[in-house]
């Protein structure tokens, strides 16, 4: 995964208590790259007054496709 790409939780994330309070259909987009395998991601819905920015391992994340 590279930054600018367009991400989705996956399965794993989607069961994860930290990623409760996101929306599990919402798409997001990765902008920063944190050593090997965990990423920095802007959520579709993500207010843009937010000060925390959720970071996720590779393995919550799968790429987007259109439904």
């Amino acid at each position: 995964m590279e930054i600018g790409d367009l991400v989705q939780l996956s399965a794993y994330g989607k069961k994860l208590q930290t990623n409760e309070r996101l929306n599990h259909n919402d798409f997001g987009v990765i902008i920063k790259i944190i050593g090997l395998g965990a990423f920095i991601v802007m959520w579709q819905n993500q207010s843009r007054t937010y000060d925390w920015t959720p970071m996720h391992w590779r393995k919550e994340l799968k790429y987007a496709r259109a439904k």
